[in-house]
């Protein structure tokens, strides 16, 4: 994806990615709940949710945006 973006010049490539990622996450948080009796899906469901924060926040980083500092004060036990 970073790739196609550069040599396209085209870094709405990258946003659209950030955009599909958010999309899908927002979907799955809605629809899931974290906070499980099952411990296994329990830290199963926190990791997506660490790793999609971590994937957003990457690409917004390639785009030189800055991520709101309540979004970085969140913390995940």
């Amino acid at each position: 994806m970073i790739k196609v973006a550069a040599d396209r010049l085209e870094p709405s490539v990258i946003s659209r990615y950030v955009m599909g990622v958010a999309q899908s996450f927002n979907r799955f948080y809605h629809e899931n709940q974290c906070n499980v009796e099952d411990q296994k899906l329990k830290e199963a469901r926190v990791k997506i949710v660490i790793l999609a924060k971590q994937v957003i926040k990457d690409g917004l980083d390639l785009l030189e945006f800055s991520v709101l500092n309540k979004c970085n004060k969140i913390k995940f036990e």
